[in-house]
């Protein structure tokens, strides 16, 4: 299986031959696992990307960790200070992320000594596509990719139909990974990185 890119892009190659975009969350090669296990995450920098970008916000980037980390121990319960000290999401802004997934039924709190966070469903059953929605709403840039500022229907470019079929397959392809994928690639990922 393939590392996982969360994000193609238009950029340079990243180590296994796909793209990224500034500013987007790699999983996989060209990374640091974090102290401890976890999720291997970096956003990409801007020798990376170009002037054209399609990323997630920094809400989107630390509940997909946050998630995968909580995927990872499927069964259990993850305590917030783990999740943050695993997954290198400031800890000041991690319950705001938890908040929003336990609002949308995609996590599930218990409160106490023994509580935690944990997955609401099976992890086959969380897309990327629920937990950007959760944490950042709609998904779908509004900007004219050749004017800037709104894009409106009536006055269209000539980018915008591309533009849009391009929004629709990332979207497509958020919808259609799951965490149990996610989950998957990266504890092959940690088994390489043992070896």
């Amino acid at each position: 299986m393939p590392a996982v890119r969360l994000l193609p892009g238009m950029g340079t190659a990243d180590r296994s031959g796909g793209l990224v975009a500034e500013g987007a969350l790699v999983i996989g090669p060209g990374c640091e696992r974090p102290r401890g296990g976890g999720a291997c995450t970096r956003i990409a920098t801007r020798s990376e990307g170009s002037s054209m970008q399609i990323r997630l916000g920094r809400r989107a980037d630390y509940a997909i960790r946050a998630v995968l980390h909580i995927a990872r121990r499927h069964g259990e319960r993850a305590k917030a200070r783990e999740i943050a000290e695993a997954m290198h999401v400031p800890e000041t802004f991690l319950p705001q992320i938890l908040a929003a997934l336990v609002r949308a039924e995609l996590v599930t709190s218990v409160a106490g000594p023994d509580g935690g966070y944990a997955l609401a469903t099976e992890p086959e059953r969380v897309s990327m596509l629920d937990v950007v929605t959760a944490v950042e709403g709609e998904v779908r840039s509004t900007d004219c990719v050749l004017r800037g500022g709104p894009c409106r229907w009536e006055d269209r470019c000539a980018v915008h139909e591309p533009w849009a079929r391009a929004q629709q397959a990332l979207l497509d392809q958020l919808g259609a990974t799951t965490f149990a994928e996610l989950r998957e690639a990266d504890e092959l990922l940690e088994a390489e990185r043992v070896v």
